[in-house]
């Protein structure tokens, strides 16, 4: 499970080792200065090193709620190709699913959990101690500040969801899940989250590889000036988060989470934040708190896309037209990841 040392891991916790602190601790010392002052320390105390310090193995979680057949064949691909990671399976179930599926009922959201209930049980089999599952009413018991904040109506399936817009509450609660069951610590290893429906045609491992440890968050399309007044979430985030990242009460920063890497600092600064009352939807809360820490971030690079594939392509192919792509893709030798793969 260890691979090569990268000084940038854990380069919050040094630097309050060593007496500094980030803004929220009353400090004035932002990550990219940690970061440094962490590089050239390390680098010091390995230069005389026989060989390079390992480091923890990273965590890889992938978010799902019902996939499909071919998506669990890609979760088998994952776990195989990413033997020095520990890859879960984070799966969102709603406690009121035995209870509307036994009254016989059927409508669009019964509909919904028994396809969602089938893949439950499916991957139960296939993935066995590796899976983990949460609800809402979970996440408020890990969060309950949680309250205060309105659930979303997916009128797709006829249900109100927090798990639906609070991706980072989730995460924080797969990670201590995993702890409570593996007894291993997650304080020191990096985090990697995959949605379910992303496709990547080349080596799953190569790619997580090439970016693990480069910064404290690594994702796509991260932009730093979004007017919230713009927004559909801005009703749906806790006054706690808006009075204390959102200065301005106007402008938020923005990524987007398919694929993100999360430093085992950044994702300790974000679960306490959570647990302060920090809520909101979780590309602009993720991002946000980002900027507000002077975290280091980094974008997957476009070479790693397929450009005319990803992000909004449903708006632009049928699925058939996307699997289509994506074995041409794999037949050219072309590895680039592709979003939505819903077939």
């Amino acid at each position: 499970f260890f691979s090569h040392f990268s000084p940038l891991r854990g380069s919050l916790a040094l630097g309050r080792r060593l007496g500094y602190s980030s803004p929220q601790h009353g400090g004035h010392v932002p990550l990219k200065m940690l970061n440094i002052l962490a590089y050239l320390l390390l680098s010091i105390g390995t230069a005389q090193a026989d060989s390079p310090e390992p480091r923890e193995a990273d965590i890889l979680i992938i978010r799902t709620f019902a996939p499909s057949d071919n998506a669990i064949r890609r979760f088998e691909r994952i776990i195989d190709s990413n033997p020095n990671r520990y890859v879960i399976l984070s799966v969102n179930v709603h406690e009121s699913s035995a209870a509307m599926l036994a009254s016989g009922v059927k409508n669009k959201t019964t509909l919904a959990l028994s396809i969602a209930e089938e893949a439950k049980e499916k991957i139960s089999k296939i993935f066995g101690n590796r899976v983990f599952f949460y609800s809402d009413e979970d996440m408020i018991r890990e969060f309950p500040t949680l309250t205060s904040v309105p659930k979303f109506h997916m009128g797709g399936m006829g249900l109100d969801s927090h798990a639906y817009f609070l991706h980072e509450e989730a995460i924080s609660l797969a990670l201590k899940q995993f702890e409570e069951r593996t007894k291993i610590s997650t304080r020191n290893k990096g985090v990697w989250v995959l949605e379910d429906d992303v496709e990547y045609t080349g080596d799953w491992n190569a790619l997580f590889d090439k970016y693990s440890g480069e910064a404290d968050l690594i994702s796509t399309k991260f932009g730093d000036r979004y007017d919230i007044n713009d927004e559909i979430w801005k009703d749906y985030m806790s006054d706690y988060f808006r009075s204390t990242f959102i200065s301005d009460g106007r402008f938020v920063s923005k990524h987007q989470e398919h694929v993100v890497y999360y430093s085992p600092s950044f994702r300790a600064e974000i679960n306490s934040e959570l647990h302060k009352g920090a809520h909101a939807q979780s590309e602009m809360f993720t991002a946000t708190l980002c900027r507000h820490f002077q975290c280091n971030q980094k974008g997957i690079d476009y070479d790693d896309m397929d450009s005319q594939f990803y992000i909004n392509s449903k708006h632009k192919f049928t699925q058939e037209q996307m699997l289509a792509h994506v074995k041409e893709q794999y037949n050219a030798g072309h590895h680039v990841l592709l979003h939505p793969v819903k077939y």
